[in-house]
């Protein structure tokens, strides 16, 4: 029943799941691919979203100090993690358990597919996230804790920290991008989907335009060469 999704899993998963934590050896892994994805949906990146929807909404209009940044990085970094370790490690767990001709694969396919609704109802959220992070990017590039005399004195030492936290920043959304990028193409596409299109793929499309159009406006060429992504 498999076989198909069995043959593109074999080689669209077999870079990614040693990026994650999914099970290396047997069926039966705790939490198995059903309970992981589903906790991820429901539960560990929704929470990610809340935390970095707060963070967005407590930077200040202007003034930003280099703790402000902080904040917005931290969120940052934490809904990469909660992102790679929830719904993309759920994908991963999912192909694991169908080459692995598990029992329960056909459950976890079924609770992949069937979450594209609960995708499409967060993407609102991170939406309005990336939209938040945009406007910010001016004053984390130029950040500055001080004012007046004291301003002056620490003005190259606080606008370093300022652009070191730009980077910081465009960095989380580079892993980001490139993380929901492979999500998009190999897992669901070509491995879950058989290369056929989706609406599951679809949604997961519109969370890395999000990313990626503001990745594109913090990247800066003394950042390297822009990553090649199709």
């Amino acid at each position: 029943m498999f076989l198909g999704i069995k043959l593109s899993l074999a080689v669209s998963f077999s870079f990614f799941v040693s990026l994650t934590t999914a099970q290396p050896a047997t069926c039966g892994g705790n939490p198995d691919a059903t309970t992981a994805y589903t906790n991820a949906i429901d539960i560990t990146f929704p929470k990610a979203l809340a935390e970095y929807t707060a963070a967005v909404a407590a930077f200040p209009s202007s003034n930003a100090t280099p703790e402000d940044i902080d904040r917005i990085y931290h969120a940052g970094d934490n809904l990469y993690f909660q992102w790679l370790t929830g719904p993309a490690n759920g994908l991963a767990l999912t192909g694991v358990e169908i080459i692995r001709e598990c029992p329960n694969a056909p459950i976890a396919l079924a609770t992949v597919f069937n979450s594209t609704s609960k995708i499409k109802a967060l993407y609102p959220q991170l939406s309005n996230i990336m939209s938040g992070v945009s406007r910010f990017e001016p004053q984390i590039l130029g950040a500055r804790g001080a004012t007046g005399l004291e301003g002056a004195k620490a003005d190259w030492e606080v606008t370093a920290q300022g652009r070191s936290g730009h980077w910081a920043i465009y960095q989380t959304l580079d892993f980001l991008t490139y993380n929901m990028w492979y999500v998009v193409t190999k897992s669901v596409r070509q491995g879950l989907a058989q290369g056929k299109p989706s609406a599951l793929e679809d949604a997961f499309r519109e969370y890395y335009d999000a990313v990626e159009a503001v990745r594109v406006q913090y990247y800066r060429k003394e950042y390297g060469n822009p990553p090649q992504r199709p």
